[in-house]
Order: C-alpha cells, then structure tokens, then sequence
C-alpha cells in the first residue's frame, strides 16, 4: 500500500518526532564556535571517497533550505530507511541534522551557512529489494563559492573555497552537482539579478569541465529553479525559465560533456518566515534524482517518478 501524507499536514503528523524535540535545545538553530567547531579541516580530505553531492549557487539562493528540508522529508518517510552514517565520530555531526529536522518540523527556516566553515554530512538511503546508497554531502556558503568569480580588487585572487577545491579535486570520489537558481529573483516584472547568477555558474562550470580547472570529461548536473511557486505562471516551463534567464551556464550544461536534469523547487507556503505547510513533492522528485544518478535504481512507493 502506497504511503502518502497530505502536504499541508505533514508537519503536525510526524509521529514520534514530539517526544525527540522535547530532549533537543529549543534554540532554533545551531550555534557553532568560532574556533573548534564542526568544519573540516584540510587533513581530513585526503582520504575520502565515496558518492558526494555538490550545491553550487549565490548567496541566498536556498541551498541550506533545500538540503534541510531533504534531511526531514527521509527522516519522516516510513518507507525509507535513513540513518546518519557519521564518518567523524562527533556527535556534533548527528545534532546538527537532528536539529535541522527538529527546526523543519517547527516551520523554522535555516539560517545562510557561514562563510569560511565547511560542513561534510554523512547519511544512508535505503528500501527494501532496493540497493543501500551512502551518500555525502557539503554545507558551502555562497560566499565561499561567489569567490570564483573576477572583481576589480586589487587583492582579490578568483579562486573558490580551497577546501571545497581540495575535494573537487580527488579522483576517486563519485561527484554529482546540483545548481540552485533563485527564480523569485528573476521575474518578469521587477528587477532581475540572473546575470550575476549566469557568470558564477559559467566560471564554476569553466574551472570543472576546462584544462585550466579539473578538466572533468563529463558531469551529472540537476538545475534547479527555487522558489517556484512565485513564478511558475510567468513561464511555459522550467526549460523556459533557464533558457531565457541563463543562457551562457545553459550552452555548457546542454554539450556533450554534461547530463542535465531541470527541474523546479518550491518548499511550500511561507508566512512571516516561517514554513506553514511542506509541498512534498518536490524534494521527493529531487531525492528520486540522487538515489537514481548513484544507484541507477528508482525509489518506490512515496517518490515521484523522475
């Protein structure tokens, strides 16, 4: 039997979530030290490997949002099994996605990942007569990918997060990206800013794809178009929005040297910054897309097909 919630209930539904909470700090978000936090350090990344995925977008974009609420939705699926995997050993790792989910499961929105502090999560995915997929993945503030872009600083040398490099660069781990755009940023009325959202992802595309970067011969992308729902009836369809509003980063993504994946992003209905139900669908159609591009196996019974 198919297991479905209703979208505008599922955050008071969760079961067995209350009495977790009530053991949690009621802040409603975590508060690193500046020094000695959860971050990863250099010597950490030498030996990684296994399957990574990679948020690329601006500031403010919603990649913190959209990894968030990922968190919650395979936390509140029953069909699923999740578990955090916590390659580190620090419990530091299993409370930060505890509280994301705790804070999701409250309507509160994630704060801006801070510039500087590099995150790795660990988590698994898996369904009965379905393949186990170990999953990785970065916390990166837009800031710190921003950087690979050229201004007229005198002292500013492009170059992106040389932690975030350090992982790019290593060969034996199986890299997936997904490019988050801001649509609400991007109307047809008002004003735009996707130029500066085309350059970053043409730079960031140049340094993975060119001999002057990591000359990858060929990448998996998911375009996503956040916050949808504000300008779904202003396009034909997500194809449309992209084409017309980043044309350079589409030019790349459409050769031969990468597979791509559009697809629209809407968290659900927010009032006073605060999520006041989840619209499920999306983020199921997203999570389809990762278990899939790793496993080559789809999900079934709650997800969306791709």
């Amino acid at each position: 039997m198919s297991h479905y919630k209703d979208p505008t209930s599922e955050l008071a539904e969760l079961a067995g979530l209350d009495e977790l909470t009530a053991e949690l700090s009621e802040e409603n978000e975590v508060e690193l030290p500046e020094e000695n936090g959860f971050i990863v350090h250099e010597s950490d990344i030498n030996n990684k490997k296994g399957n990574y995925i990679f948020t690329v977008g601006n500031v403010g974009s919603g990649k913190s949002t959209l990894q968030n609420i990922m968190i919650y939705r395979l936390f509140s699926a029953i069909n699923i099994d999740f578990s955090v995997m916590n390659h580190y050993g620090d419990e530091r790792h299993d409370y930060i996605l505890n509280q994301w989910i705790s804070n999701i499961k409250k309507g509160v929105l994630p704060e801006r990942s801070k510039q500087g502090v590099l995150q790795e999560f660990n988590i698994s995915i898996s369904q009965k007569n379905k393949r186990k997929l170990n999953l990785n993945f970065l916390e990166i503030s837009g800031e710190d990918i921003k950087s690979i872009v050229p201004t007229f600083e005198k002292d500013h040398k492009a170059k992106i997060n040389a932690l975030l490099e350090n992982y790019l660069k290593l060969k034996r781990i199986n890299k997936k990206f997904i490019f988050i755009s801001d649509a609400s940023k991007n109307r047809k009325i008002g004003m735009r800013t996707a130029e500066s959202e085309d350059i970053l992802f043409n730079h960031f595309l140049h340094y993975l794809l060119t001999p002057n970067g990591l000359n990858l011969k060929r990448i998996d992308v998911l375009f996503v178009a956040s916050k949808w729902d504000l300008v779904k009836t202003e396009y034909r369809s997500v194809s449309q929005y992209f084409n017309q509003h980043l044309p350079q980063t589409m030019s790349i993504l459409n050769s031969n040297k990468c597979h791509l994946t559009m697809m629209p992003f809407s968290i659900g209905e927010v009032t006073d910054q605060r999520i006041t139900s989840l619209e499920s669908i999306y983020i199921e159609r997203l999570i389809q897309w990762i278990y899939y591009n790793f496993t080559y196996n789809q999900l079934i019974k709650w997800l969306s097909p791709c």
